[in-house]
């Protein structure tokens, strides 16, 4: 069974994700912020991160942490954003 992480400050978005990811056969871990999502990854598989985290500055630190790890370097992080614009440039490393 595949991991993902759902990192969002709601808890509405994070039952909401998990529901439809268990549903679909997911095995889903949860984090409420940045620093509950970094301490998440101590190299447990995750196989990819749905990030609630906007891109302001706690975003894109949580982008820059999650690739500074050996384990997770190359992990999927998708972005859910209610941002209006079409695209955003991320982090690779």
């Amino acid at each position: 069974m595949k991991t993902v992480l759902i990192v969002d400050k709601s808890t509405a978005m994070r039952q909401l994700l998990s529901f439809a990811l268990k549903d679909a056969g997911y095995w889903v871990v949860s984090a409420a912020s940045k620093e509950d999502a970094v301490d998440t990854l101590d190299g447990s598989k995750i196989e990819m991160v749905i990030s609630g985290l906007s891109e302001n500055k706690e975003g894109t630190a949580f982008i820059k942490e999650v690739r500074s790890k050996e384990d997770y370097r190359f992990t999927p992080i998708v972005i859910l954003t209610a941002d209006s614009r079409e695209t955003k440039s991320y982090p690779r490393n």
